[in-house]
């Protein structure tokens, strides 16, 4: 079945006996496929009316015939535009374009140390979870895993320490797709970048030369090759778990968690929060950090679960817990000593926080970590001097906490000239025989638009008379009196209910069936959380229609089709 894409919008001109007619330039653009894979080919169709001048751009060139199709191959993985500019009888120029990803296979690693059994996808609606439709694999074990790019999220779940042999069941590792590479790396870094305002940032904060891509760097393989490698190696383990601990904490408290993305995502904000206010590299290992990093978890799960209750004991005593073992976790001399670390981080150290938050063994645990050296060594059955601070390292003239006031830091209200990543928006429909889509889809600030099409013929009408819209949005999207835009000429109004959700009414000022295929208006809403919403909108459609001109009409009832919001990421310097 073909995909329609874009349809244009109409001009309506004045006759010189008063009355009123309508020339459409219209321009529809389908294609067989809105996926493919690299060196296989699509077929593109495109019909145009009351157009002139037609030339190809993007990944396709050349002068067009005002209607055609074409076989395309698709040379490279990721997005691949194709655009249509032609001119509108009055010699104004517009454009159509659709967009075919190239899919192609790419390979990865998942490291906090090598896991094994880990179940990796890409997500592509930003709901943080693996979908029916979306692929998946598994690590093997050495932590290697392949896939089919696409644009999105890639994701870990779960699996094994290859090292420890720990089950790391709640972990979860994300990684930013914005453009197709060969082989990528999972890394609790990485998983920091997808709640940045730039990814670039993350390198600023932590001290880290901008001109290493975390994306593709192997820390477990890299880390006794350099000291840069050994402090990048170091400074994942910590945010790993960091995470893990305050997750385990308050898994009991608020079991509604999407495994540690939460606690990625607080661990990011004060990340770049602190660079941005103090304009130097960030101490991981600093209490205060600590500190602001639970808080602000603290406070971000009990705004989504307000029924939750943490007691402010507890919450203090993990954060006097966290902040003596966070700066135990670095690269020892003795492998095995290493290796006693994270194989305590995973298993004992976690189950302490659970028992803290449960008023468990209070006094006994709080005890054991003022000293957490001892507590390990006795733990673990390894000497205590294998636990001492590795003097081969010195990240002192690395980093020292510099000041980095005269980078380009990237916050959400000033612009630089470094590379970022801007989102683009997509909403894939369940759907698109419907009579009502959402198309052309385009962000001007932060708000986004979609034009609202509609084509009466698919339900066999010539042409409609009146149509009621009721538009019905997720947690993650946000509506308002103004959102649905009518541009027909007729009587129309809206009007906000409860929940999120929006009706307009169109009615024909000659209440005739008169409105015929093509743009009505457009649809306009906010994003307000990307971080584990699933971002959807409902549109229930009512259509009143019959024969183009007559005043009799018929109504089709009650028609529901569901969009889902997904996001995509293209660099721009």
């Amino acid at each position: 079945m073909k995909k329609f894409i874009l349809v244009s919008v109409s001009i309506v001109l004045v006759s010189c006996d008063g009355g009123l007619s309508s020339l459409f330039p219209k321009l529809l653009m389908s294609t067989s496929s809105l996926s493919a894979k690299v060196g296989t080919s699509v077929n593109i169709e495109w019909i145009g009316e009351n157009i002139s001048n037609c030339n190809a751009s993007g990944a396709w060139s050349g002068n067009k015939n005002l209607s055609g199709s074409e076989n395309i191959i698709i040379e490279k993985a990721g997005s691949n535009q194709f655009s249509i500019s032609c001119q509108d009888l009055s010699g104004n120029a517009f454009q159509e374009s659709l967009t075919i990803i190239g899919e192609e296979i790419f390979s990865g690693r998942v490291i906090d140390g090598y896991i094994r059994g880990a179940t990796v996808y890409i997500d592509q609606n930003n709901n943080l979870e693996l979908d029916e439709e979306e692929e998946y694999t598994t690590t093997d074990n050495e932590g290697l895993f392949e896939l089919t790019y696409k644009q999105g999220i890639l994701i870990s779940q779960g699996g094994i320490d290859l090292i420890t042999g720990n089950h790391v069941d709640d972990l979860a590792l994300t990684l930013p797709l914005y453009e197709y590479n060969k082989f990528f790396t999972i890394t609790p870094l990485t998983s920091l970048q997808i709640h940045l305002n730039s990814p670039s940032n993350l390198n600023l904060a932590l001290g880290i030369d901008k001109n290493i891509d975390l994306s593709e760097l192997d820390p477990e393989a890299m880390k006794n090759v350099d000291q840069v490698y050994a402090y990048i190696y170091e400074k994942g383990n910590q945010v790993a778990i960091l995470a893990m601990g305050m997750h385990a904490f308050m898994s009991e408290e608020n079991p509604d968690q999407k495994m540690t993305h939460d606690a990625f995502y607080a661990i990011a904000k004060v990340l770049e929060n602190e660079l941005i206010n103090n304009q130097t590299v960030v101490n991981l290992e600093s209490p205060q950090f600590i500190e602001n990093v639970i808080d602000y978890f603290a406070e971000d799960q009990f705004n989504k679960n307000p029924n939750m209750s943490i007691d402010k004991f507890a919450l203090s005593n993990m954060k006097q817990v966290i902040s003596s073992f966070i700066p135990m976790i670095e690269l020892k001399s003795d492998d095995y000593a290493t290796s006693a670390i994270f194989d305590f981080s995973t298993s004992t150290f976690l189950s302490d926080l659970r028992d803290l938050n449960r008023g468990i063994n209070t006094a006994q645990i709080l005890d054991a970590y003022s000293n957490p050296a001892l507590y390990l060594s006795s733990n673990k059955n390894i000497g205590i001097n294998a636990l001492d601070s590795n003097t081969d390292l010195d990240f002192t003239n690395l980093l020292s906490f510099t000041d980095v006031s005269g980078e380009s830091i990237i916050d959400e209200s000033s612009s630089s000239d470094s590379k970022v990543f801007e989102p683009s928006y997509s909403l894939n429909s369940n759907d698109e025989t419907q009579p009502i889509q959402l198309t052309n889809l385009r962000n001007e600030g932060d708000l986004i638009y979609s034009d609202i099409m509609i084509d009466p013929s698919i339900y066999g009408y010539e042409s409609l008379s009146s149509f009621e819209i009721r538009v019905k949005s997720g947690q993650g999207l946000t509506l308002n009196e103004d959102s649905i835009m009518i541009d027909q000429l007729g009587y129309s109004m809206s009007n906000l209910t409860a929940n999120n959700q929006l009706k307009s009414v169109w009615v024909s000022p000659l209440t005739k069936n008169s409105l015929e295929q093509g743009k009505i208006g457009e649809l306009i809403f906010s994003v307000n959380n990307l971080n584990g919403i699933k971002n959807e909108l409902i549109l229930e459609t009512n259509l009143v229609g019959g024969t183009n001109g007559d005043f009799e009409s018929e109504e089709s009832g009650l028609i529901e089709n569901r969009f889902i919001l997904s996001t995509s990421y293209s660099s721009v310097n």
